[in-house]
């Protein structure tokens, strides 16, 4: 609830709480408006949301990495015994003698 407060033309008001409409007076206490609140609400919420982005695509990246890498690891070992397979059936194959 706003108080008016009627003030001289050419007076200043040196509360920064009041606000001084056409008619010369004075609106004591909170204004309609936000004020700083609200750009401190956005930029927080903006930086909140930039950090979760940051923060998701990190942790993604790591994850895909990580799961590639044992990808990788899982390929080596199946090559590593397909070859070990391969070298004891050609050792267990009787040689032709002429």
């Amino acid at each position: 609830m706003k108080r008016f407060l009627t003030v001289p033309r050419g007076v200043a008001s040196t509360n920064s709480a009041s606000s001084t409409n056409s008619n010369g007076r004075v609106a004591i206490g909170r204004g309609g408006s936000i004020g700083i609140r609200g750009p401190i609400i956005a930029i927080s919420i903006t930086s909140m949301v930039t950090f979760g982005a940051i923060y998701y695509s990190h942790y993604s990246q790591e994850k895909d990495k990580r799961v590639m890498r044992a990808g990788v690891e899982r390929d080596k070992e199946r090559l590593r015994i397909k070859k070990l397979m391969m070298t004891q059936q050609q050792n267990d194959k009787p040689q032709d003698t002429k």
